[in-house]
Order: structure tokens, then sequence, then C-alpha cells
């Protein structure tokens, strides 16, 4: 493990992932994640078709939530007491009905 940065080092940025093909002819996205997947999900967002589109995010606390600019079905999966709220995002998605011509990412 590298020394921790200080104030004016010299750090490098990478930007999210590349080679996700996003499939114009989907009928419909599921996007679902945790708080860090935030960045991705709105750029995905930025570029997905008009289709319709349900995201599913779990944060760990309220002022996590953002917009996301775009105008989609969005649930936040919100953490209260002893409940996991990634146990919430999964039961959502298994209570969704999943058509072929869905992309799930």
């Amino acid at each position: 493990m590298g020394a921790a940065t200080q104030p004016g080092d010299r750090i490098t940025v990478s930007g999210p992932g590349r080679g996700y093909t996003i499939d114009t002819g989907a009928t419909a996205f599921l996007l679902a994640g945790d708080e860090s997947a935030i960045p991705a999900i709105c750029q995905l967002l930025e570029h997905l078709p008009e289709v319709p589109i349900s995201v599913h995010i779990s944060v760990t606390h309220s002022d996590a939530v953002v917009d996301l600019h775009r105008d989609v079905n969005v649930e936040w999966h919100i953490a209260s007491g002893s409940r996991n709220p990634q146990d919430s995002v999964l039961e959502a998605i298994r209570a969704l009905d999943v058509d072929p011509g869905m992309r799930v990412w």
C-alpha cells in the first residue's frame, strides 16, 4: 500500500470502465447498485434510449439520495435499523417482471 496523499500531491484519476455496449434494441433497462454505483448509473442514464428504465439504489443514509438528472423510475433503498438496504434491493428486483427484452446492469 502506498503512502497517503498530501495536499499538492499529483494524482491520477481514471474515468468509468469501458467496454459496456448499450443494447439499443432493448425494450427496458434495470439498473441496480449501491451508492458507489451512483456515478456509473448517472453516466448510463445519459446514454440509454427512451425506453422504460427502473433504477434501484441502496444507500446507508438518506443524505446520499441525489438527483439522477433523468426522469426514470428510481427506488432508493435506505438503511434503517437492522434492515440491510441491499436485501431490500434484491427483494425489489426479485418482484419485477423481467421480460426477455430487458437488459440488467
